[in-house]
Order: structure tokens, then sequence, then C-alpha cells
């Protein structure tokens, strides 16, 4: 599989909603990246964190968004697939209500339309790629508009809030909270890229992640494929800390099952318990004499169990960790930044040696944000 991220070249304009003319022009974007942090670096908003800045802004909520770019071959590999052959655009976050369209002028088609901040959405390109360059357009609704829409179609439903933040797949806390302002973001909140592959591709991998009471490892790989040629001998193996394991996909399968076992793996425990060891997993996806795909991720070693047997005042809520049940010390973990682009791994480190630091051992996320990155 050849994949190629789609970072440069993207703008960002206005296309309705803003009969005041705050945004008259074509702004660079950055992809990820959102209408924001745009128009911040190009000096068209202040930052809606400082003074009374947030509600000075309210008239980004009623606007429509168009991010645009040009597919150039001299930067994507855009040379028409061979036989057996798929050209997929992937977007892994798009914020929220989008129509996607790719061509230039009169041949300019729909590809799809997303109503779903927290998914990723991929779509076949393959007729689309001729060697030419070829414009890509994403349009934003107003996640305002379309809400609002929503709530009168449906009937009110009770809220904390009353902005109409339950009637769209978008975080909620991007239309406010009691900890943060209402900005009500749009952009392309995660990468986009183009992948280029043939016979079979991995669409998901789900680990399973045991430990026995001998202290063996369990891990049960569950694997989805998509598949292009339904009667290719395909093979699955994974290694991880030196054992392997490997089967074979029967014609016309599109899931899979791989076990590992790992004698005496080293055992995962929450802080103040042990140690926190991880482990390499890698998973390949191959004909007899290529490789097609590959999944890379790191796991631990541990079980968990959730004890609510009755007890002399109800029921238990015991949470045991490799049999051991643990005393929980938790806080609840809301987005580290109303602007998603903007938390790094340097940020995130941060803050998860602050909440050990503060003998901290479980983090919950919180339910009005977003899934948060492994």
């Amino acid at each position: 599989m050849l994949r190629t991220e789609l970072r440069t070249g993207w703008t960002v304009r206005g296309i309705s909603g803003d009969p005041s003319g705050h945004v008259p022009e074509t702004y660079q974007a950055e992809v990820p990246g959102c209408v924001h942090t745009d128009l911040m670096k190009a000096g068209v908003i202040p930052d809606p964190y400082l003074d009374g800045n947030e509600a000075a802004l309210g008239w980004m909520y009623g606007i429509d968004w168009r991010y645009a770019t040009v597919l150039d071959p001299s930067a994507v590999p855009l040379q028409s697939p061979a036989p057996g052959e798929r050209v997929d655009l992937v977007f892994d976050g798009i914020d929220t209500v989008a129509t996607i369209r790719l061509g230039n002028g009169p041949d300019r088609v729909e590809l799809g339309r997303t109503y779903n901040m927290h998914r990723s959405y991929r779509f076949d390109i393959s007729q689309h790629v001729t060697g030419r360059p070829v414009e890509l357009e994403v349009d934003l609704q107003s996640a305002t508009a379309y809400a609002e829409a929503e709530q009168e179609r449906l009937g009110d439903r009770p809220s904390a809030f009353p902005a109409p933040y339950n009637f769209i797949r978008k975080m909620a806390c991007s239309f406010g909270w009691d900890w943060g302002p209402d900005l009500r973001t749009a952009g392309l909140w995660k990468p986009v890229r183009l992948e280029r592959w043939s016979v079979a591709r991995l669409a998901r991998v789900m680990p399973l992640v045991t430990l026995d009471t001998a202290g063996t490892g369990r891990v049960e790989l569950r694997i989805d494929l998509e598949r292009l040629d339904s009667e290719a001998a395909l093979r699955v193996s994974a290694e991880i800390l030196g054992h392997r394991a490997a089967g074979v996909v029967d014609a016309g399968a599109t899931s899979a099952t791989l076990v590992v076992n790992v004698p005496d793996a080293p055992v995962w425990w929450p802080v103040g318990y042990g140690g926190q060891p991880l482990a390499d997993l890698t998973l390949t996806l191959s004909t007899v004499d290529q490789e097609l795909d590959r999944s890379q991720r790191r796991i631990g070693f541990r079980t968990v169990e959730l004890d609510t047997t009755r007890d002399e005042v109800g029921t238990a809520f015991t949470i045991s960790i490799n049999g051991q049940p643990v005393f929980v010390k938790g806080v609840n973990w809301i987005p580290d930044d109303h602007f998603l682009t903007r938390i790094t791994a340097e940020r995130l480190d941060r803050r998860l040696d602050q909440a050990l630091a503060a003998n901290v051992n479980l983090i919950r996320v919180w339910g009005g944000g977003i899934f948060e990155s492994d």
C-alpha cells in the first residue's frame, strides 16, 4: 500500500452566511486544522481565548466554509490505476457536516457527504485519477444551522445548555461548556491522504489482550479485510516480542482471527502497583510473494475485571487488574485544547505527568469531547 499525506496547498474561504463580509478573502489553510486557527494565523480574527473575543466571534457560527486544494501529479501519485488497483481518498476526521467534490469544471462530481466528526471516511476515486491535476473541495455546512434544522425536524430534547449540541455528531463542548468556550469549530481536524492499494487491505485490526494465571499473554487479533480480488490467496502474520503466528485467509473471506501466545509476558500494572511495560505488535497482510498492508501498535499485557457482586450494603464496584483489587484515584479528562490540532504529544505527556504527580491512577475520557488518540 502506498500512502500519501495531503497536507499542503489547502485554502479556506467563507461561501455563505457572511452578510457583513467578515471574511471576504481566500486564506491559506493548514490540514489538519480548523477555520479559527487558519483565520488567526492570517490575522483576520483575534485569539478567542482572550478578553471578550469569544462572544465577539459569534458571527462565525452561521458561516459555511470551503476547504480546497489541487491534487498535483508532481506532488502526489495520480497515474491511472493499474488493473486490479484502487485509489482511495481518506479523511481521518471532518468537523463536521461536509460535502466532498472532486474534478475540474463541469466534470466535478460529488463523492459523498459526512455528518459525524467522530469517524473516518473513505472514497474510491480510481475513475477520477487520470494523471492530470484535479481539484478537491470540501464544503462545510454551519454546524449551528444543521443542528437547529435537526432540532426543528425532530422536536426539542432535554439538554444542559441552550445550544443545540445534542442534534449533531460533533463534540458537545464545541458549543461551550461550564469549563470552556463556545466556538463551534469547522475544519479538517485529522489527516487527509491518498491510499493506492491492490488485492486487499486491512480495514480494521482489534487486538484482545489477556494474561492467564501462569503468566502467558494471549493476543487475539480480530481482523477485517476489504478485498478487490475475492479469490486471491491471502496470509496474515503477527509478531510480538519474538513470538509469531501466521494463518491463511480463505478465498472470499473478509475477516480472520489470529492468536499469538507470549509465555512469561511482561505484566502491565496501574501506577503504584508495578511497571507499565509495552510491547510492539506488528500484523502483516500479504499474498504468497507480496506484502499488501501492515498494522503496528503497542500493547500491554493485563487482565481487567469488574466485580459487582452483592455485599452488605448493596453491590460491589471493584476494579481488579491482574487479579489485584485497585483503589481507584481518578480524574475526568476533557480535551486539552478547544482547537484540537494544537494538542501535541508533548502537551499530552505534560498533562499525564501532572496526573501522575497528583497520584492519579485512572483517567476517564469525558463523553462530551472526542475519542482521544492512542
